[in-house]
C-alpha cells in the first residue's frame, strides 16, 4: 500500500527543534575557527539541515522498508542481522579430573555475550561468563574437634571472543555452532582451617588460566513482534587449572584418596537462553 507524501511545510518534530539549535550553534562557531576547520562545520551543517528537511515529509515506500529491516519480526533473514546479543543460564556438570568431579556439583553457568555480524551467517564478538560449583559432600569439619564447618564453593569468572555461524531454516529454526576462549580465573571460599595453635581461620585459593568452550544450540523464534528467539543447547567447557585436593585441605577425605586430581578441568553444559537481533539486516 502506498503512502501518499505529506506537503512540505517546515514541520519540525521535537528532535528537528534539537537539530535546529544545533544548526545554529555550528554555524555560529564557523565564524571563530580557521579555514579548514570552517569548511568542516559547514559540511556537517548542511547535513544536519538535509536530515532536518527530510524529517518534514512522511518517509516513502523505501525508506519504510529500510526502516522496517532494523525490526523486522519473525526469524532472521539467511544473511543475518548486524549485532547479535545473547544471555544464556546453563547447569554444567563436571566430568575430568576425577577428584573434581566428585568433590564438586554444579550451582549455575551464566554468560553474557555480544557479537558482530562480520560474514554472511559468521559472527564474531566477545563474551563474559561466571560458572559456579560447591562441594559435593556435606560441609566438611576440619581437625578434630568439628568447631568448623568448610562449605566450600569455587567461583569462576572468563572472559574471551566468541565467534558462531548460524543456519537459518525456513520453518523458522536456526542452528548456530560457537567456539569462544580466552582468560579465566578460579576463586575457592568457604575454606575453614585450623592453623597450628588451635585456632580455624577462613583461607581463599585463587588461580588463574585458559579456557575453550564449544556449543552446538537450536534456535526458535516465537515472537511476532520481537528480533529475538529461544535458544536450547549443550556444550564442553575446558579450563587450564588443575584441581589440588591438598590446596583445598581434601587431600584427607577417603572417598578423594584414590582418586586423581592431575590435569585441566572439563565440564559438559546444558543451558537455555534467550538471542536479540539488532541492527541493519544484511
Amino acid at each position: 500500500m502506498r503512502i501518499s507524501h505529506a506537503s512540505n511545510s517546515f514541520k519540525p518534530k521535537p528532535f528537528g527543534r534539537f537539530k535546529s539549535a544545533l544548526s545554529l550553534f555550528v554555524l555560529a562557531k564557523v565564524v571563530y575557527l580557521p579555514m579548514v576547520q570552517r569548511v568542516l562545520l559547514v559540511l556537517v551543517w548542511l547535513g544536519l539541515g538535509a536530515q532536518l528537511w527530510a524529517q518534514t515529509t512522511d518517509p516513502s515506500e523505501e525508506q519504510e522498508d529500510d526502516l522496517r529491516s532494523y525490526f523486522m519480526t519473525g526469524p532472521p533473514p539467511r544473511g543475518g542481522y548486524s549485532y547479535l546479543m545473547q544471555a544464556q543460564i546453563s547447569a554444567p556438570h563436571l566430568v575430568l579430573n576425577e577428584a573434581n568431579a566428585r568433590a564438586f556439583d554444579a550451582i549455575v553457568q551464566a554468560e553474557l555475550s555480544c557479537q558482530r555480524l562480520i560474514f554472511p551467517k559468521f559472527y564474531l564478538g566477545l563474551q563474559g561468563r561466571y560458572t559456579a560449583f560447591n562441594i559435593f559432600y556435606p560441609p566438611i569439619a576440619p581437625g578434630t574437634n568439628n568447631t568448623g564447618i568448610s562449605d566450600i564453593v569455587s567461583h569462576t569468572w572468563a572472559v574471551g571472543p566468541k565467534i558462531s555461524y548460524m543456519w537459518v531454516d525456513k520453518s523458522g529454526v536456526a542452528f548456530m555452532p560457537s567456539l569462544s576462549g580466552g582468560y579465566s580465573e578460579i576463586r575457592y571460599t568457604g575454606i575453614v582451617q585450623m592453623d597450628y595453635t588451635g585456632s580455624l581461620y577462613h583461607r581463599t585459593v585463587q588461580d588463574q588460566g585458559w579456557y575453550l568452550s564449544g556449543w552446538a544450540k537450536l534456535l526458535y523464534f516465537p515472537f511476532e513482534d520481537l528480533n529475538a528467539a529461544l535458544s536450547m543447547g549443550a556444550g564442553l567447557t575446558y579450563f587450564s587449572h588443575q584441581f589440588s585436593k591438598s590446596a583445598l585441605n581434601l587431600d584427607g577425605m577417603d572417598e578423594l584418596q584414590n582418586l586423581s586430581d592431575n590435569g585441566g578441568t572439563l565440564h559438559l553444559d546444558l543451558g537455555l537462553g534467550i538471542l536479540i537481533y539488532l541492527g541493519r539486516r544484511r
